[in-house]
């Protein structure tokens, strides 16, 4: 997929940018437009719903998809800096090497159409042809973050022959590109959002292995780079008791997340580690209305539509399968426009 040009650099263009955003960030939903989403009594109220937001006309589904792509035309359309999108975006691509390699090699002899609706339209790398180098193994025209990561997956796929090792191998490789690539980058903010992920996902790693007691060897395959927590900390964290984990985590900056790992322990319980860990990541996004310029600003905002974007999306399916609302509320995220 080619990617539109960015705009040229010149004096002001971060401003630009930066106004742009702001005049877009009305459009998001607040509180009382996820209130309204979770309580739809129909898919017809939501369609509402997002013609308020400014999502385009259409079935639900493409709608959602017609406004990523739109977001990322947007960012890449008025921010001097496309660099920072790339890194965010190019996890569509990481996700599409999962789905192309977990055929290739399981499922050799499916068609591509019966599997295309896997793929991610919105990626930087165009599927179909990601999906035909796969099968010719012929990675030579991409970044060599990828090919690595499909090298990796290949191997960890031939010692175990467990397609979930395919995933793993991607996601780790991709992980350590991108904490490399931030840190060349001068945006502290940037590299602070990476390892909020970065530790909200190895916690909720550590809390699913535990639960399950599932072996040493496989959780630390699982581990993703170095965040504000260090990998011999997870790794410790593996041979403490349970009962002495929330604590620990409670010392760091993830005190509500502590609590939470506390309760469902306790009583051996999944809980919703999605939402839990978005809540997080919201407020650090909401860090980024406070930034008079720079590549933070559609960044922030870009990865805050994408939230409301999950959200949708998950009460959508909802509310189409019947589920009640109690439940409901457990897949909704919070709005980027409270508490900044």
């Amino acid at each position: 997929m080619k990617k539109p040009k960015p705009r040229k650099k010149m004096i002001g263009s971060g401003r630009y940018a930066t106004g742009r955003i702001r005049s877009l960030e009305s459009r998001l939903m607040d509180r009382q437009a996820l209130e309204r989403l979770v309580t739809a009594a129909s898919l017809n109220d939501i369609r509402q719903l997002m013609n308020e937001a400014g999502y385009a006309d259409g079935e639900i589904f493409d709608a959602l998809a017609k406004e990523r792509q739109s977001l990322y035309d947007l960012i890449y359309e008025i921010s001097p800096d496309p660099e920072y999108l790339d890194l965010i975006r190019l996890e569509e691509d990481a996700h599409n090497v999962k789905v192309g390699l977990r055929k290739r090699l399981v499922a050799p002899d499916e068609p591509l159409d019966s599997y295309r609706h896997l793929y991610r339209e919105t990626a930087v790398y165009h599927p179909g042809e990601l999906d035909a180098d796969l099968r010719a193994d012929d990675l030579r025209r991409y970044p060599e973050w990828l090919r690595s990561a499909a090298d990796a997956a290949r191997q960890a796929y031939a010692e175990t022959f467990d397609a979930a090792r395919i995933d793993l191998a991607v996601d780790r490789v991709f992980a350590a590109y991108q904490k490399e690539a931030a840190a060349a980058l001068d945006s502290p903010w940037l590299n602070r959002y990476l390892a909020l992920v970065f530790d909200l996902k190895n916690t909720e790693t550590l809390y699913r292995v535990r639960r399950r007691e599932i072996g040493r060897s496989l959780y630390e395959m699982s581990l993703l780079p170095d965040g504000r927590m260090t990998r011999e900390e997870w790794l410790a964290l593996y041979d403490d008791e349970v009962s002495d984990i929330p604590a620990y985590l409670a010392r760091g900056p993830y005190e509500k997340l502590a609590e939470l790992v506390e309760y469902e322990l306790e009583n051996e319980r999944q809980g919703n580690w999605s939402q839990a860990a978005d809540l997080f990541v919201m407020e650090h996004l909401r860090e980024t209305k406070r930034y008079l310029t720079g590549p933070e600003v559609p960044l922030g905002f870009m990865l805050a539509r994408r939230q409301e974007m999950r959200s949708i999306r998950l009460i959508a399916a909802a509310v189409r399968s019947g589920l009640g609302l109690e439940k409901r509320r457990q897949l909704v995220r919070d709005s980027y426009l409270e508490r900044g």
